[in-house]
Formats: structure tokens, sequence, C-alpha cells
């Protein structure tokens, strides 16, 4: 009995730590902590009575007993990961860390646990040492592998509007949302007139930084789907029912955002299409009107 509660406390601090250590490295996430630690406390108990199924194997060669339990436990850390993908759905989309890994660890140091007769503290120690060298770097480079993968990158989608008719000559003090070389083009483009940032946000991840600004100029009456940069920068300027891309030649991606009239009580609105399929976005406020 002492034992299984072993293994159950393990594998909990394990899964808890790696957890931790994600949330550290990429810098936000802690407010997923808190589920986290709710979901891994039945995980914990669960992983802590299947790792005796590895006990009758702890009679064989050490190393043989600790490899079999550390990719036992990783599998079952990989069946909790499914179960409770079942149970929260699409929602399981909104960990902020790679969760798999985290419990994959746990898994495997809790089986680690019945690796031998006798638990001894030197061989579990050396047994966790394994499973910190395999499941910590996957957790830390999970996210950067991915985003290499789909090539992903850093959007930073920047709502502006124009008013032509406003003598403010504007573009001072937007350095901050927009970056020098696009409000360089704008001004090149609208030299006249006010500029505005409405809103601005992130989107992605990677280790490449885009931004993407779009100008309205009059009130929007179709719906329009504009292409990402491939990294750099692109200015979308409004001209009637179409957008000029500034400048025009520059790269993008298959990846679009969707800008959406809106119809009914519905208001304007746009969509940032992701690397991993997904999309997100927000409405449209305080554009120019009809």
């Amino acid at each position: 009995m002492w034992r299984w509660a072993v293994a159950a406390l393990i594998g909990w601090l394990v899964s808890f730590a790696v957890a931790g250590a994600a949330v550290a490295r990429q810098g936000s996430g802690a407010g997923d902590l808190s589920a986290f630690a709710f979901w891994t406390t039945p995980a914990a108990l669960g992983l802590a009575l299947a790792g005796h199924l590895v006990l009758p194997l702890s009679r064989r060669r050490a190393a043989f007993s600790h490899v079999v339990a550390l990719l036992a436990g990783a599998a079952a850390g990989l069946l909790w990961t499914l179960a409770v993908a079942l149970m929260l759905g699409p929602f399981m989309g909104a960990w902020s860390f790679p969760v798999l890994f985290c419990w994959m660890a746990g898994g495997a140091a809790a089986f680690g646990c019945f690796a031998s007769p006798v638990l001894r503290p030197t061989r579990l120690l050396a047994h966790l040492a394994l499973v910190v060298a395999v499941f910590l770097p996957l957790t830390l480079w999970a996210h950067a592998v991915a985003a290499f993968v789909r090539n992903d990158q850093h959007l930073r989608v920047v709502i502006a509007r124009h008013d032509p008719d406003e003598a403010d000559g504007g573009g001072e003090g937007l350095v901050g949302e927009i970056w020098p070389e696009p409000l360089r083009q704008i001004k090149a483009v609208l030299p006249e007139g006010t500029l505005r940032v409405l809103q601005a946000r992130r989107q992605g991840e990677g280790t490449r930084d885009a931004q993407m600004v779009l100008v309205f100029r009059q009130p929007l009456v179709a719906d329009a789907d504009l292409p990402q940069p491939d990294g750099g920068w692109i200015v979308y300027v409004q001209e009637g029912r179409d957008w000029r891309a500034h400048p025009a030649g520059a790269p993008t991606l298959k990846r679009k955002v969707r800008v959406r009239v809106g119809s009914g009580q519905e208001g304007a609105s746009y969509m940032v299409e992701r690397a991993d399929g997904s999309a997100s976005g927000a409405g449209l406020w305080d554009l120019p009107q009809r």
C-alpha cells in the first residue's frame, strides 16, 4: 500500500514539475496550472494502480525493468491524455502547454516505483533522472518544433482607420503598434489625413515575427480573404470593394485573414487562420460609416 502511495505522489509531483517548467520557459500559462493539478490527481492515482503491471518484471535485469517501466508508464500517460481529450472535447486545445508529455512523464515516474522488487531510493532517483532527461526536453521544445513544422509565426494583426478629411496628418504616436517600415509605407500611400489604430492582436507561435496592417478608408461593403505575410510585414489599404497590398510583391502564406461584413445584428468581424487549422478573431468597431 505504501509503495502505491509513493508512486501516486511521485507521479503527481513529476507531472506538475514538468508542467511548471514549461510554463516558466514560455512565460505564460500559469493560469492553466490549477486545472492541470485537478486533472493530474486522478491520473496519478490511476497510474500508480496500473504500475503494478510491471512489478512481475522487476526481477529481471535492472536496466531492462526500468526501460519497460518508462515505456509502459509513458503509454499509460498517453491513454490518460486521450481520455481527458474525450471528456473535454474541443476545450482540450485550450491548454497553453503540452499536457501530453507532462502526463507521460508522470506515468513513467510512477511506474518506476515498481521496477524493482524492493523500492530503493538510489534506483528510484536514477529512474527519475532518466524520466526527466527524456520528457523535459520534449515538453520544453514541443511548441517550438510544432511551430517550425507548421511554418508558424508570431503574427501581429493591426486594424487601423484612415480619415482623409482630417488634417492632422496622422501617423505620429503609432510606432508602438505599427512597425516603422509599414508606417512609412502607409504615409507614402496616404500622405494626407489622420491614421488611427483601432486594435492590435497577436496570433501564433514560432521564432519569426510578422505584422499585417489593415487600413480601412470607407465603409466595409464586401467580404475579403487577405493572405498573411510570410514573415516580415504587409499593409492592406482598402480601395472600394477591394484591398491593395503594399508592397505589391511581399511574400505571403496560404493562410488568410478573413474580413466579413456581417449581417443583421452581427457587426463586421475578422478571423485569423492559424497554422494548426483553427481560427480566431474579433469584431471590428469604429470603422468608417456609410
